[in-house]
């Protein structure tokens, strides 16, 4: 296995996407801590993907694959994070429109099935990655491990 013109460690949504985005004019190599098939590791509760990242979906190429996996659209999210009274967000008022509520396994499963459907080549289980130059070229070692 060699020759890669771009290694990106993390096969979650950024490094997934980013494989689509960069794999029509390089070879990508994209590396995941998870071994093939692996549960996720935690549940994970209340994730949710604002309006304004329907621009960002399109211009990567995963705006169709995206809606047709099913996540439930929202009109509104409430937040309580340090203030003392909720703040509203609602899609009405959002010049970006709705966003979703996310199943965070699905979206993340799919993003790095389109990775691989646009040609990266994915290396799951990988644990420690060792990075050495050589003569002019880099080299990259990989232990497993998740």
């Amino acid at each position: 296995m060699g020759g890669w013109d771009v290694i990106i460690v993390g096969a979650g949504p950024a490094g997934s996407a980013l494989a689509c985005r960069l794999r029509p004019q390089h070879r990508v190599l994209l590396l995941d801590r998870a071994a093939a098939g692996a549960a996720p590791g935690a549940l994970r509760i209340g994730e949710s993907l604002p309006g304004a990242a329907r621009v960002l979906l399109q211009r990567f190429g995963l705006l169709d694959r995206f809606l047709a996996d099913g996540h439930e659209e929202r009109g509104a999210t409430v937040a309580q994070w340090d203030q003392r009274e909720p703040v509203w967000f609602d899609a009405l008022r959002d010049p970006n429109g709705p966003g979703w509520h996310l199943d965070r396994t699905r979206f993340d499963a799919s993003l790095r099935a389109a990775a691989g459907a646009a040609g990266a080549a994915l290396v799951a289980g990988c644990g420690r990655v060792g990075v050495a130059h050589h003569a002019g070229c880099w080299e990259i070692s990989l232990a497993a491990g998740g």
